[in-house]
Protein backbone atom coordinates (compact mmCIF):
# COMPACT_ATOMS: atom_id res chain seq x y z
CA UNK A 1 0.00 0.00 0.00
CA UNK A 2 1.55 3.26 -1.12
CA UNK A 3 2.50 5.41 1.87
CA UNK A 4 1.13 9.18 1.61
CA UNK A 5 2.54 11.64 3.70
CA UNK A 6 0.59 15.14 4.29
CA UNK A 7 3.26 17.96 3.88
CA UNK A 8 2.75 21.54 5.61
CA UNK A 9 2.12 24.21 3.79
CA UNK A 10 4.83 26.66 3.36
CA UNK A 11 4.10 30.27 3.85
CA UNK A 12 5.06 32.52 1.65
CA UNK A 13 6.23 35.80 2.11
CA UNK A 14 4.91 38.13 -0.81
CA UNK A 15 7.75 40.67 0.11
CA UNK A 16 7.05 44.24 2.04
CA UNK A 17 4.47 46.42 0.21
CA UNK A 18 5.27 49.76 -0.24
CA UNK A 19 2.17 52.15 1.05
CA UNK A 20 1.49 55.74 0.36
CA UNK A 21 -1.46 57.93 1.17
CA UNK A 22 -3.33 60.83 -0.27
CA UNK A 23 -5.54 63.23 1.62
CA UNK A 24 -6.70 66.70 0.42
CA UNK A 25 -8.92 69.25 1.86
CA UNK A 26 -10.53 71.68 0.29
CA UNK A 27 -10.59 75.17 0.69
CA UNK A 28 -14.75 75.09 1.63
CA UNK A 29 -13.76 72.55 4.27
CA UNK A 30 -14.09 73.88 8.04
CA UNK A 31 -11.09 73.46 10.03
CA UNK A 32 -9.03 72.27 6.72
CA UNK A 33 -5.59 72.81 8.71
CA UNK A 34 -6.51 70.29 11.82
CA UNK A 35 -8.12 67.98 9.47
CA UNK A 36 -5.25 68.10 7.24
CA UNK A 37 -2.85 67.44 9.88
CA UNK A 38 -4.75 64.37 11.35
CA UNK A 39 -4.90 62.40 8.49
CA UNK A 40 -0.92 62.86 7.98
CA UNK A 41 -0.74 61.39 11.11
CA UNK A 42 -3.17 58.89 11.29
CA UNK A 43 -1.74 57.75 7.96
CA UNK A 44 1.71 57.85 9.22
CA UNK A 45 0.96 55.79 12.13
CA UNK A 46 -1.25 53.50 10.71
CA UNK A 47 1.61 52.72 7.49
CA UNK A 48 4.25 52.20 9.98
CA UNK A 49 2.55 50.22 12.47
CA UNK A 50 1.72 47.24 9.60
CA UNK A 51 5.18 45.22 9.47
CA UNK A 52 3.89 43.73 5.59
CA UNK A 53 3.82 47.54 4.85
CA UNK A 54 7.03 49.64 3.88
CA UNK A 55 6.32 53.66 4.38
CA UNK A 56 6.19 55.26 0.59
CA UNK A 57 5.15 58.94 2.06
CA UNK A 58 1.76 60.59 2.32
CA UNK A 59 1.15 62.99 -0.24
CA UNK A 60 -1.14 65.57 0.51
CA UNK A 61 -3.61 68.99 -1.35
CA UNK A 62 -4.21 71.32 0.77
CA UNK A 63 -7.05 74.19 0.08
CA UNK A 64 -7.17 72.17 -3.30
CA UNK A 65 -10.62 71.61 -5.18
CA UNK A 66 -11.12 67.78 -6.24
CA UNK A 67 -13.22 68.62 -9.21
CA UNK A 68 -9.99 68.51 -11.37
CA UNK A 69 -6.38 66.27 -11.01
CA UNK A 70 -4.72 70.08 -12.60
CA UNK A 71 -3.39 71.95 -10.18
CA UNK A 72 -3.12 69.52 -7.28
CA UNK A 73 0.60 68.82 -7.07
CA UNK A 74 0.57 66.58 -4.64
CA UNK A 75 -1.55 63.97 -6.05
CA UNK A 76 0.19 64.57 -9.62
CA UNK A 77 3.28 63.79 -7.46
CA UNK A 78 1.73 60.52 -6.02
CA UNK A 79 0.96 58.91 -9.76
CA UNK A 80 4.09 59.89 -11.46
CA UNK A 81 5.77 57.76 -7.95
CA UNK A 82 3.38 55.12 -9.17
CA UNK A 83 4.30 55.11 -12.66
CA UNK A 84 8.06 55.24 -11.37
CA UNK A 85 7.42 51.41 -9.71
CA UNK A 86 7.80 53.47 -6.03
CA UNK A 87 4.07 52.45 -4.51
CA UNK A 88 2.53 49.08 -4.84
CA UNK A 89 -0.30 50.52 -2.69
CA UNK A 90 -2.31 53.99 -2.02
CA UNK A 91 -4.45 54.26 1.21
CA UNK A 92 -7.52 57.26 0.78
CA UNK A 93 -10.02 58.22 3.44
CA UNK A 94 -12.70 58.33 0.64
CA UNK A 95 -14.13 58.14 -3.01
CA UNK A 96 -14.02 62.17 -3.13
CA UNK A 97 -10.87 63.02 -1.35
CA UNK A 98 -9.76 61.31 -4.18
CA UNK A 99 -11.49 62.75 -6.79
CA UNK A 100 -15.06 64.48 -7.24
CA UNK A 101 -14.79 64.02 -11.27
CA UNK A 102 -16.44 60.77 -12.06
CA UNK A 103 -14.00 60.57 -15.32
CA UNK A 104 -10.83 61.38 -14.13
CA UNK A 105 -11.99 59.13 -10.98
CA UNK A 106 -12.19 55.97 -13.02
CA UNK A 107 -9.17 56.63 -15.39
CA UNK A 108 -6.66 57.66 -13.02
CA UNK A 109 -7.83 53.93 -11.32
CA UNK A 110 -7.66 52.54 -14.00
CA UNK A 111 -4.39 53.55 -14.95
CA UNK A 112 -2.86 52.44 -11.83
CA UNK A 113 -4.64 49.39 -11.63
CA UNK A 114 -2.80 48.68 -15.15
CA UNK A 115 0.35 48.85 -13.93
CA UNK A 116 -0.50 46.72 -10.75
CA UNK A 117 -0.68 49.41 -8.28
CA UNK A 118 -3.88 49.53 -6.29
CA UNK A 119 -6.20 52.02 -4.12
CA UNK A 120 -8.06 51.26 -1.17
CA UNK A 121 -10.98 53.66 -0.10
CA UNK A 122 -11.48 53.39 3.58
CA UNK A 123 -14.85 54.76 4.12
CA UNK A 124 -16.46 52.53 1.09
CA UNK A 125 -14.31 49.69 2.11
CA UNK A 126 -13.15 49.78 -1.98
CA UNK A 127 -9.71 47.49 -3.48
CA UNK A 128 -9.43 49.00 -6.84
CA UNK A 129 -7.91 45.33 -7.20
CA UNK A 130 -10.65 43.59 -6.20
CA UNK A 131 -13.45 42.07 -8.37
CA UNK A 132 -16.30 43.95 -7.57
CA UNK A 133 -14.05 46.85 -7.16
CA UNK A 134 -14.90 49.17 -10.30
CA UNK A 135 -18.21 48.76 -10.33
CA UNK A 136 -18.79 49.97 -6.51
CA UNK A 137 -16.56 52.59 -7.60
CA UNK A 138 -18.18 54.24 -10.42
CA UNK A 139 -21.51 53.95 -8.86
CA UNK A 140 -20.04 55.71 -5.73
CA UNK A 141 -18.15 58.15 -7.51
CA UNK A 142 -21.28 59.08 -9.39
CA UNK A 143 -22.42 60.34 -6.01
CA UNK A 144 -19.14 61.97 -5.34
CA UNK A 145 -19.70 64.01 -8.35
CA UNK A 146 -23.33 65.01 -7.83
CA UNK A 147 -22.43 66.15 -4.20
CA UNK A 148 -19.95 68.84 -5.78
CA UNK A 149 -22.90 69.98 -8.54
CA UNK A 150 -25.51 70.10 -5.63
CA UNK A 151 -22.99 71.99 -3.44
CA UNK A 152 -22.14 74.70 -6.81
CA UNK A 153 -25.94 75.34 -6.94
CA UNK A 154 -26.42 75.77 -3.18
CA UNK A 155 -23.60 78.64 -4.23
CA UNK A 156 -25.34 80.16 -7.31
CA UNK A 157 -28.45 80.37 -5.19
CA UNK A 158 -26.75 82.05 -2.35
CA UNK A 159 -24.95 84.28 -4.98
CA UNK A 160 -28.11 85.48 -6.65
CA UNK A 161 -29.65 85.78 -3.22
CA UNK A 162 -27.16 88.62 -2.86
CA UNK A 163 -27.63 90.09 -6.28
CA UNK A 164 -31.26 90.53 -6.24
CA UNK A 165 -30.18 92.93 -2.91
CA UNK A 166 -27.69 95.00 -4.54
CA UNK A 167 -25.11 93.34 -3.11
CA UNK A 168 -21.63 92.29 -4.83
CA UNK A 169 -20.38 88.79 -4.81
CA UNK A 170 -17.09 89.72 -3.23
CA UNK A 171 -15.01 93.30 -3.14
CA UNK A 172 -12.98 93.00 -6.08
CA UNK A 173 -10.45 95.51 -6.71
CA UNK A 174 -11.27 98.49 -8.76
CA UNK A 175 -8.42 100.55 -10.02
CA UNK A 176 -9.67 104.32 -8.35
CA UNK A 177 -11.61 102.89 -5.63
CA UNK A 178 -11.05 101.64 -2.32
CA UNK A 179 -13.42 99.38 -0.39
CA UNK A 180 -14.21 100.54 3.31
CA UNK A 181 -16.33 98.35 5.12
CA UNK A 182 -18.96 97.35 2.57
CA UNK A 183 -18.76 100.87 0.27
CA UNK A 184 -16.67 101.78 -2.45
CA UNK A 185 -14.90 104.94 -2.14
CA UNK A 186 -13.00 107.07 -4.68
CA UNK A 187 -9.64 106.85 -4.32
CA UNK A 188 -8.28 110.07 -5.35
CA UNK A 189 -4.79 109.57 -5.90
CA UNK A 190 -5.93 106.79 -8.94
CA UNK A 191 -8.99 108.98 -9.81
CA UNK A 192 -6.86 111.53 -11.03
CA UNK A 193 -5.16 108.86 -13.63
CA UNK A 194 -8.91 107.71 -14.68
CA UNK A 195 -10.10 111.12 -15.57
CA UNK A 196 -7.04 111.60 -17.64
CA UNK A 197 -7.68 108.40 -19.55
CA UNK A 198 -11.01 109.51 -20.69
CA UNK A 199 -9.74 113.01 -21.27
CA UNK A 200 -6.81 112.18 -23.33
CA UNK A 201 -8.68 109.47 -25.53
CA UNK A 202 -11.56 112.17 -26.30
CA UNK A 203 -8.61 114.91 -27.18
CA UNK A 204 -7.73 112.65 -29.82
CA UNK A 205 -5.47 110.40 -28.27
CA UNK A 206 -5.20 106.62 -29.20
CA UNK A 207 -5.12 104.08 -26.55
CA UNK A 208 -1.32 103.60 -27.62
CA UNK A 209 -0.33 107.25 -27.25
CA UNK A 210 -1.91 107.43 -23.48
CA UNK A 211 0.32 103.83 -22.52
CA UNK A 212 3.62 105.35 -23.80
CA UNK A 213 2.83 108.58 -21.83
CA UNK A 214 1.88 106.93 -18.36
CA UNK A 215 4.82 104.72 -18.66
CA UNK A 216 7.26 107.63 -18.66
CA UNK A 217 5.71 109.35 -15.86
CA UNK A 218 4.00 106.76 -13.67
CA UNK A 219 6.81 104.59 -13.14
CA UNK A 220 5.42 102.85 -10.37
CA UNK A 221 2.33 101.64 -11.70
CA UNK A 222 2.14 98.97 -14.85
CA UNK A 223 -0.18 100.43 -17.86
CA UNK A 224 -1.13 98.07 -21.01
CA UNK A 225 -3.51 98.73 -23.86
CA UNK A 226 -6.24 96.22 -22.33
CA UNK A 227 -6.05 98.00 -18.90
CA UNK A 228 -6.12 101.29 -20.21
CA UNK A 229 -9.08 99.93 -22.68
CA UNK A 230 -11.10 98.29 -20.14
CA UNK A 231 -10.52 101.34 -18.13
CA UNK A 232 -12.51 103.32 -20.96
CA UNK A 233 -15.26 100.78 -21.05
CA UNK A 234 -16.18 100.14 -17.45
CA UNK A 235 -19.26 101.45 -16.00
CA UNK A 236 -18.47 101.70 -12.49
CA UNK A 237 -16.94 104.92 -12.91
CA UNK A 238 -20.43 106.47 -13.83
CA UNK A 239 -21.32 104.97 -10.48
CA UNK A 240 -23.19 102.01 -12.08
CA UNK A 241 -22.86 98.35 -10.70
CA UNK A 242 -23.31 95.38 -13.03
CA UNK A 243 -23.21 92.28 -11.48
CA UNK A 244 -22.76 88.78 -13.03
CA UNK A 245 -21.05 89.97 -15.99
CA UNK A 246 -19.52 85.98 -16.11
CA UNK A 247 -20.53 82.51 -14.82
CA UNK A 248 -19.44 79.10 -14.25
CA UNK A 249 -20.46 77.32 -16.99
CA UNK A 250 -19.45 73.54 -15.32
CA UNK A 251 -18.81 73.28 -11.39
CA UNK A 252 -16.49 70.48 -12.74
CA UNK A 253 -14.41 72.85 -14.58
CA UNK A 254 -14.82 75.97 -13.33
CA UNK A 255 -13.89 77.67 -16.57
CA UNK A 256 -15.31 81.37 -16.49
CA UNK A 257 -17.70 82.45 -19.54
CA UNK A 258 -18.85 85.87 -20.01
CA UNK A 259 -22.24 86.02 -19.54
CA UNK A 260 -24.11 87.19 -23.40
CA UNK A 261 -27.64 86.38 -21.64
CA UNK A 262 -27.11 82.76 -20.26
CA UNK A 263 -27.31 84.07 -16.70
CA UNK A 264 -29.55 87.25 -15.77
CA UNK A 265 -27.33 90.47 -14.96
CA UNK A 266 -28.33 92.65 -12.12
CA UNK A 267 -27.80 96.57 -12.83
CA UNK A 268 -27.25 98.64 -9.73
CA UNK A 269 -27.52 102.47 -10.04
CA UNK A 270 -26.17 104.98 -8.02
CA UNK A 271 -24.11 102.25 -6.30
CA UNK A 272 -21.44 104.25 -5.05
CA UNK A 273 -20.31 107.76 -5.92
CA UNK A 274 -18.69 108.36 -9.93
CA UNK A 275 -15.69 109.33 -10.86
CA UNK A 276 -16.81 110.43 -14.37
CA UNK A 277 -19.58 112.16 -15.49
CA UNK A 278 -22.34 109.95 -17.74
CA UNK A 279 -22.20 112.20 -20.28
CA UNK A 280 -18.30 111.95 -20.98
CA UNK A 281 -18.72 108.32 -20.25
CA UNK A 282 -21.19 107.93 -23.31
CA UNK A 283 -18.90 110.30 -25.65
CA UNK A 284 -16.25 107.97 -24.73
CA UNK A 285 -18.26 104.83 -25.67
CA UNK A 286 -19.22 106.29 -29.30
CA UNK A 287 -15.57 107.43 -29.81
CA UNK A 288 -14.58 103.74 -29.13
CA UNK A 289 -16.84 102.55 -31.91
CA UNK A 290 -16.68 105.06 -34.16
CA UNK A 291 -12.51 104.24 -34.13
CA UNK A 292 -13.51 100.67 -34.35
CA UNK A 293 -15.35 100.78 -37.65
CA UNK A 294 -12.33 102.31 -38.96
CA UNK A 295 -10.17 99.64 -38.30
CA UNK A 296 -6.49 99.75 -38.18
CA UNK A 297 -6.48 102.54 -40.88
CA UNK A 298 -7.37 104.95 -38.03
CA UNK A 299 -4.47 103.82 -35.97
CA UNK A 300 -1.13 105.74 -36.99
CA UNK A 301 0.96 102.95 -35.05
CA UNK A 302 -0.42 99.83 -37.56
CA UNK A 303 1.20 99.91 -40.95
CA UNK A 304 -1.78 99.90 -43.48
CA UNK A 305 -1.99 100.07 -47.01
CA UNK A 306 -5.08 101.21 -49.50
CA UNK A 307 -6.31 97.68 -48.74
CA UNK A 308 -6.51 97.62 -45.20
CA UNK A 309 -10.06 96.75 -43.97
CA UNK A 310 -11.24 95.70 -47.85
CA UNK A 311 -10.09 92.18 -47.35
CA UNK A 312 -12.50 89.89 -45.58
CA UNK A 313 -12.38 86.11 -44.10
CA UNK A 314 -15.28 84.15 -45.88
CA UNK A 315 -14.61 81.55 -43.28
CA UNK A 316 -15.60 83.32 -39.87
CA UNK A 317 -15.79 87.51 -41.33
CA UNK A 318 -13.04 88.94 -39.52
CA UNK A 319 -11.24 91.40 -41.68
CA UNK A 320 -7.64 90.36 -43.02
CA UNK A 321 -4.50 92.07 -41.91
CA UNK A 322 -1.43 92.51 -44.04
CA UNK A 323 2.20 90.50 -41.71
CA UNK A 324 5.31 89.53 -43.55
CA UNK A 325 6.08 85.59 -44.55
CA UNK A 326 9.64 84.61 -44.27
CA UNK A 327 10.82 82.02 -46.35
CA UNK A 328 13.23 79.32 -45.51
CA UNK A 329 16.10 81.16 -47.83
CA UNK A 330 15.68 84.29 -45.65
CA UNK A 331 13.73 86.12 -48.47
CA UNK A 332 10.26 87.59 -47.30
CA UNK A 333 7.03 87.91 -48.96
CA UNK A 334 4.26 90.55 -48.03
CA UNK A 335 1.10 88.32 -47.07
CA UNK A 336 -2.79 88.86 -45.91
CA UNK A 337 -4.26 86.49 -43.27
CA UNK A 338 -7.25 86.40 -40.96
CA UNK A 339 -6.71 88.42 -37.81
CA UNK A 340 -8.44 85.61 -35.66
CA UNK A 341 -5.67 83.07 -36.59
CA UNK A 342 -3.49 85.20 -35.20
CA UNK A 343 -5.22 85.76 -32.13
CA UNK A 344 -5.19 81.90 -30.74
CA UNK A 345 -8.27 81.22 -32.69
CA UNK A 346 -6.84 78.97 -35.84
CA UNK A 347 -8.53 76.27 -34.66
CA UNK A 348 -12.19 78.32 -34.83
CA UNK A 349 -11.13 79.54 -38.02
CA UNK A 350 -9.84 77.79 -41.04
CA UNK A 351 -9.08 81.24 -43.64
CA UNK A 352 -6.29 80.62 -45.42
CA UNK A 353 -3.24 83.05 -45.83
CA UNK A 354 -2.70 84.73 -49.51
CA UNK A 355 0.06 86.69 -50.75
CA UNK A 356 -0.11 90.14 -51.50
CA UNK A 357 0.57 89.65 -55.17
CA UNK A 358 -1.89 87.33 -55.67
CA UNK A 359 -4.64 89.63 -54.68
CA UNK A 360 -3.23 92.07 -56.96
CA UNK A 361 -2.72 90.10 -60.11
CA UNK A 362 -5.97 88.22 -60.04
CA UNK A 363 -7.92 91.67 -59.13
CA UNK A 364 -5.91 92.75 -62.69
CA UNK A 365 -6.99 89.45 -63.91
CA UNK A 366 -10.86 90.02 -63.73
CA UNK A 367 -10.68 93.41 -64.28
CA UNK A 368 -8.74 93.39 -67.29
CA UNK A 369 -6.65 96.07 -66.92
CA UNK A 370 -3.47 97.42 -64.92
CA UNK A 371 -4.21 98.77 -61.50
CA UNK A 372 -2.20 99.43 -58.37
CA UNK A 373 -3.37 99.52 -54.73
CA UNK A 374 -4.75 102.71 -54.87
CA UNK A 375 -7.40 102.18 -57.74
CA UNK A 376 -8.40 98.58 -56.35
CA UNK A 377 -9.34 100.21 -53.51
CA UNK A 378 -11.22 102.81 -55.04
CA UNK A 379 -13.09 100.50 -56.92
CA UNK A 380 -14.15 97.43 -54.42
CA UNK A 381 -16.18 97.67 -51.16
CA UNK A 382 -14.53 94.68 -50.15
CA UNK A 383 -12.68 91.61 -51.02
CA UNK A 384 -13.75 88.39 -49.76
CA UNK A 385 -11.18 85.21 -49.51
CA UNK A 386 -13.97 82.02 -49.55
CA UNK A 387 -13.17 78.61 -49.59
CA UNK A 388 -9.58 76.44 -50.29
CA UNK A 389 -8.56 78.22 -53.39
CA UNK A 390 -11.85 81.55 -54.56
CA UNK A 391 -11.30 84.97 -54.34
CA UNK A 392 -14.05 87.67 -54.87
CA UNK A 393 -14.21 91.21 -55.73
CA UNK A 394 -17.30 93.45 -54.75
CA UNK A 395 -17.19 95.62 -56.78
CA UNK A 396 -18.80 99.25 -55.49
CA UNK A 397 -21.27 98.97 -58.29
CA UNK A 398 -22.72 96.14 -57.33
CA UNK A 399 -21.52 93.21 -59.29
CA UNK A 400 -19.14 90.23 -58.24
CA UNK A 401 -16.37 89.14 -59.64
CA UNK A 402 -14.83 85.68 -58.67
CA UNK A 403 -11.28 84.29 -59.71
CA UNK A 404 -9.66 80.96 -58.30
CA UNK A 405 -5.90 81.17 -56.93
CA UNK A 406 -3.54 78.57 -55.77
CA UNK A 407 -1.01 79.19 -52.92
CA UNK A 408 2.17 77.57 -54.77
CA UNK A 409 4.79 78.14 -51.17
CA UNK A 410 8.07 77.42 -52.99
CA UNK A 411 6.82 75.67 -56.03
CA UNK A 412 6.81 78.86 -58.32
CA UNK A 413 10.89 79.60 -57.16
CA UNK A 414 12.97 76.92 -56.32
CA UNK A 415 14.38 74.98 -58.60
CA UNK A 416 14.97 71.39 -58.80
CA UNK A 417 18.43 71.96 -57.94
CA UNK A 418 17.23 73.84 -54.84
CA UNK A 419 14.83 71.53 -53.61
CA UNK A 420 17.45 68.79 -53.63
CA UNK A 421 19.44 70.81 -51.48
CA UNK A 422 16.86 71.71 -48.96
CA UNK A 423 16.16 68.10 -48.44
CA UNK A 424 19.77 66.97 -48.16
CA UNK A 425 19.42 69.64 -45.45
CA UNK A 426 16.65 68.72 -43.66
CA UNK A 427 17.76 64.82 -43.36
CA UNK A 428 21.45 65.98 -42.11
CA UNK A 429 19.40 68.79 -39.69
CA UNK A 430 16.65 67.17 -38.11
CA UNK A 431 14.66 69.44 -36.10
CA UNK A 432 14.61 67.81 -32.77
CA UNK A 433 10.99 67.35 -30.60
CA UNK A 434 12.16 65.31 -27.80
CA UNK A 435 11.57 62.11 -29.42
CA UNK A 436 14.70 62.05 -31.58
CA UNK A 437 18.29 59.85 -31.00
CA UNK A 438 20.66 58.34 -32.81
CA UNK A 439 17.97 55.65 -33.34
CA UNK A 440 15.73 58.12 -35.21
CA UNK A 441 15.40 57.18 -38.97
CA UNK A 442 17.91 54.01 -38.61
CA UNK A 443 14.85 51.34 -37.69
CA UNK A 444 12.64 50.15 -40.44
CA UNK A 445 9.63 47.62 -40.56
CA UNK A 446 10.71 44.36 -42.01
CA UNK A 447 6.80 43.96 -42.58
CA UNK A 448 5.46 46.88 -44.22
CA UNK A 449 8.61 49.20 -44.72
CA UNK A 450 7.59 52.04 -42.56
CA UNK A 451 10.17 53.86 -40.04
CA UNK A 452 9.49 53.19 -36.42
CA UNK A 453 8.97 55.69 -34.30
CA UNK A 454 9.76 56.59 -30.32
CA UNK A 455 7.56 57.02 -27.42
CA UNK A 456 7.82 57.35 -24.07
CA UNK A 457 5.70 54.03 -22.12
CA UNK A 458 3.89 55.31 -19.82
CA UNK A 459 3.53 52.91 -17.65
CA UNK A 460 7.20 52.58 -16.75
CA UNK A 461 8.74 55.84 -18.17
CA UNK A 462 10.99 54.10 -21.12
CA UNK A 463 11.46 54.69 -24.25
CA UNK A 464 10.51 52.35 -27.25
CA UNK A 465 10.47 52.17 -30.88
CA UNK A 466 7.06 51.33 -32.72
CA UNK A 467 6.35 51.41 -36.06
CA UNK A 468 4.78 54.20 -37.77
CA UNK A 469 1.83 52.10 -39.38
CA UNK A 470 0.85 50.83 -35.94
CA UNK A 471 0.58 47.49 -34.33
CA UNK A 472 -2.63 46.62 -35.90
CA UNK A 473 -1.29 46.85 -39.55
CA UNK A 474 2.05 45.10 -39.39
CA UNK A 475 1.79 43.00 -35.58
CA UNK A 476 4.98 43.81 -34.60
CA UNK A 477 5.63 45.08 -31.08
CA UNK A 478 7.46 47.72 -29.61
CA UNK A 479 11.25 47.48 -29.14
CA UNK A 480 12.16 48.86 -25.54
CA UNK A 481 15.20 51.02 -26.01
CA UNK A 482 17.20 49.06 -23.33
CA UNK A 483 16.75 45.97 -25.62
CA UNK A 484 18.40 47.67 -28.10
CA UNK A 485 21.21 49.13 -26.91
CA UNK A 486 21.96 45.22 -25.33
CA UNK A 487 21.38 43.49 -28.94
CA UNK A 488 23.93 45.99 -30.25
CA UNK A 489 26.56 46.10 -27.42
CA UNK A 490 26.61 42.16 -28.22
CA UNK A 491 26.41 42.25 -31.89
CA UNK A 492 29.50 44.48 -31.44
CA UNK A 493 30.73 43.12 -28.47
CA UNK A 494 31.24 45.75 -26.42
CA UNK A 495 30.82 45.80 -22.67
CA UNK A 496 28.71 48.57 -22.77
CA UNK A 497 26.69 50.31 -25.44
CA UNK A 498 28.46 52.74 -27.08
CA UNK A 499 26.47 55.40 -28.99
CA UNK A 500 29.79 56.90 -31.28
CA UNK A 501 31.09 53.08 -32.50
CA UNK A 502 27.10 52.09 -33.01
CA UNK A 503 26.82 55.06 -35.52
CA UNK A 504 30.43 54.67 -36.70
CA UNK A 505 29.91 51.04 -37.48
CA UNK A 506 25.49 50.35 -37.96
CA UNK A 507 23.80 51.76 -41.30
CA UNK A 508 20.55 50.80 -40.36
CA UNK A 509 18.18 48.19 -38.51
CA UNK A 510 15.50 46.31 -39.96
CA UNK A 511 12.99 44.67 -37.33
CA UNK A 512 11.86 41.32 -39.16
CA UNK A 513 9.21 39.93 -36.51
CA UNK A 514 8.72 40.01 -32.93
CA UNK A 515 11.93 38.08 -32.29
CA UNK A 516 14.11 38.82 -35.03
CA UNK A 517 15.81 41.84 -36.41
CA UNK A 518 18.70 42.85 -38.68
CA UNK A 519 21.83 45.00 -38.57
CA UNK A 520 23.09 46.51 -41.47
CA UNK A 521 26.90 47.67 -41.62
CA UNK A 522 28.27 50.01 -43.18
CA UNK A 523 31.08 47.52 -44.72
CA UNK A 524 28.54 46.07 -46.05
CA UNK A 525 27.99 42.93 -44.06
CA UNK A 526 24.58 42.01 -42.09
CA UNK A 527 23.88 40.24 -39.15
CA UNK A 528 20.69 38.94 -38.12
CA UNK A 529 20.11 38.76 -34.37
CA UNK A 530 17.18 37.81 -31.93
CA UNK A 531 15.66 39.97 -29.69
CA UNK A 532 13.31 40.03 -26.69
CA UNK A 533 10.19 41.24 -26.60
CA UNK A 534 9.36 40.56 -23.10
CA UNK A 535 8.55 43.97 -20.76
CA UNK A 536 11.08 42.47 -18.11
CA UNK A 537 13.89 43.82 -20.68
CA UNK A 538 12.50 47.40 -20.35
CA UNK A 539 15.62 49.90 -19.77
CA UNK A 540 15.37 53.22 -19.10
Amino acid sequence: MAKIIKLKRRKVNPGVVRTAAYARVSKESERSTHSLAAQVSYYSNLIQSNPEWEYAGVYIDSYITGSKTSGRDGFNKLIAECDAGNIDLVLVKSISRFARNTVDLLNTVRHLKEIGVAVVFEKEHINTLSADGEFLLTVLASFAQEEITSMSNNIKWSLQKKFREGLPAQQYKVFGYDWQDDRMIINEDEAVIVRRIFSDFLAGQSVTEIRNTFEKEYTDLKFSRNRISNVLKNEVYIGRLIMQKTYSASPITKKEKRNNGEMPMYVVEDHHEPIIDAAVFEAAQTEYKRRAEFGAVWNKYINTSPLTGKLKCGCCGSNYIKDVYYKSNGSKERIWVCKRTTHGHAAECKGRRIPDKTVKAKFIEVYGAECDEAKIAELVSKIVVSGENLIEYHFKDGTVAAAEWELTGNKDRWTDEERSQRSRYVKEHPINTGRMNCFTSKIQCGVCGENFRRHRIRSTGAYGWGCASGKRVCGLRWVREGELKRVIKEALELSEFDEELYKERIKRIVVLSNNELTLYFKDGTEKTVPWNSRKSNAVK
